[in-house]
């Protein structure tokens, strides 16, 4: 009879450290995707970022050579955009 107890307490173990190490390792690798998807979220960001940059310059000279008299104002503007951050709060 004890035999058997400890058969069954052991494979219950067992089992309990098989069932933790397996969602132990699907959470890990939950994560690591998700680290994964941040990684190209960041560089897609930066890619549009870089985009927008250099179509504004190409606006910016455009707009130069055919109304000079709005550059100042473009330049303003492009620069306040510029030096925001990401210190923005999303409305809810």
């Amino acid at each position: 009879m004890p035999a058997i107890t400890l058969t069954v307490i052991g494979a219950l173990i067992s089992a309990g450290i098989g069932g933790f190490v397996w969602w132990l390792q699907r959470r890990i690798s939950k994560r690591a995707k998700h680290y994964d998807d941040v990684a190209d979220l960041r560089k897609a960001v930066w890619r549009l970022n870089k985009t927008v940059l250099i179509l504004a310059k190409m606006l910016d000279s455009l707009s130069k050579k055919t109304h000079p008299e709005f550059a100042p104002e473009l330049e303003e503007i492009a620069r306040e955009l510029l030096s925001t951050t990401d210190d923005y709060e999303e409305e809810a």
